[in-house]
């Protein structure tokens, strides 16, 4: 998958239209994005549902905590780099 069509598909998914929007702007709004699900996520993890013995839990532990940890630790081998 290319670059443009990552970038187009992201763009379908936030509902933007392609020609109003450009990389350096996509990428902004992706990473305001990313920030405000850390932010829930974070805020979530107060939640005594998702504590021990909680009723969410496991969904806590499988889902959302390695989200976390992901957002937290940066991408694994650096920043993606540009196909052409």
């Amino acid at each position: 998958m290319n670059t443009k069509h990552q970038v187009n598909r992201a763009l379908h998914c936030l509902r933007l239209e392609a020609p109003a929007v450009v990389v350096d702007d996509v990428s902004k709004i992706v990473l305001g994005h990313i920030a405000k699900l850390e932010e829930a996520l974070i805020w979530c993890s107060g939640s005594a549902d998702f504590g021990d013995g909680g009723q969410a839990r496991e969904g806590w532990l499988k889902l959302c905590a390695p989200l976390l940890e992901n957002i937290t630790a940066g991408p694994p081998n650096g920043p993606a780099k540009e196909t052409p």
